[in-house]
């Protein structure tokens, strides 16, 4: 008990620092991608243009529109050991993911109060369309069908004239507060332990 929380520590960034060691080479803004979530905040912002430009060329590649390349899917598969489980399982780890990402957008970590890296947006919205497209149901909640929880998550990300509130450190606290009720375990292991 007394250690709990350091070995719970070390366990999440070890499990979330995979998907930091497929997506980023070494060098300084994968340092400060683990530093921020270590820290649970980040004096670095990533909005100014070339931020952006530097985010986008690293993030672009994995990405189709607001999807996940299909080859990029597998390597988070095999990063993750996912080729035997069920569909239920791959969803939660997408969504973890998901939130991870929203949360790297948000003001918080590298976005401002008025604007977020994009690319990280897009980012987290293609794993959490990928969690979908695993299992629909894990996005039910009492107030949403999954469709609508789903619809309701895109506008927030992509913005535009839905009229949602784009706010993705609000969005990173539903999908935290929904995985705590419904995967609490998957959650513990792949989210940022400092961001809980």
């Amino acid at each position: 008990p007394v250690f709990r929380k350091a070995y719970q520590s070390f366990c999440s960034a070890h499990e979330f620092g995979r998907i930091l060691d497929i997506l980023l080479p070494e060098g300084e803004v994968k340092e400060q991608f683990r530093t921020a979530a270590l820290s649970g905040a980040s004096d670095v912002k990533m909005v100014d243009d070339d931020s952006q430009l530097k985010l986008g060329e690293i993030f672009e590649p994995y990405l189709d529109d607001w999807l996940l390349q299909e080859g990029h899917i597998q390597q988070i598969t095999d990063c993750y050991e996912l080729q035997e489980v069920s569909g239920s399982e791959k969803a939660e780890t997408f969504f973890c993911l998901g939130a991870a990402f929203c949360r790297y957008s948000s003001s918080a970590v590298f976005g401002t109060e008025w604007e977020s890296p994009q690319i990280l947006r897009g980012y987290a919205s293609g794993l959490l369309e990928e969690a979908h497209r695993q299992h629909p149901a894990l996005f039910a909640a009492a107030d949403f069908t999954p469709e609508e929880r789903m619809g309701d998550i895109r506008g927030r990300l992509r913005g535009g004239d839905g009229g949602h509130f784009t706010c993705t450190a609000v969005l990173s606290d539903i999908l935290v507060e929904h995985a705590e009720k419904n995967f609490p375990q998957r959650l513990a292991t792949l989210y940022p332990m400092a961001w809980r």
